[in-house]
């Protein structure tokens, strides 16, 4: 390879690299637990708790499915979200007895607002041409 062909392709692999290792670092399995984990400022089975909240898209999750997210008991999921709670807006996190926990669309786009913060393109880079 030869030309921004080539330079695309160094620049995508050094990207996942430092995704890996990001994730490493951080405890957590994916870019989206280490976005949350970063910008919020969470442990790493909270960042999962939120990543799942986020993924359901507002629908409630149950007790028993964030347990297995955060890969915690479900006796410490209440715990992990006041966490979460405390981390976000006050209206981020709702629940009901026997539904479960979900975002409101204030925690929907207070996530939104971090994934897009934390994956803005580098700035001021250019390539030009070396004739």
């Amino acid at each position: 390879m030869s030309g921004p062909a080539s330079l695309a392709a160094i620049f995508a692999e050094l990207r996942d690299r430092i995704g890996h290792w990001r994730r490493h670092a951080m405890g957590v399995d994916t870019d989206l637990e280490a976005d949350f984990a970063e910008w919020f400022g969470l442990r790493p089975a909270e960042a999962r708790l939120l990543a799942t909240l986020y993924l359901a898209g507002g629908r409630p999750c149950p007790v028993d499915r964030l347990a297995d997210a955060g890969k915690i008991g479900p006796p410490t999921v209440s715990v992990r979200v006041f966490h979460v709670r405390s981390a976000m807006e006050a209206e981020a996190i709702d629940s009901a007895k026997g539904q479960g926990y979900w975002l409101t669309d204030v925690g929907m786009a207070e996530c939104k607002l971090a994934i897009e913060a934390l994956n803005l393109p580098p700035v001021g880079i250019a390539f030009e041409d070396a004739a």
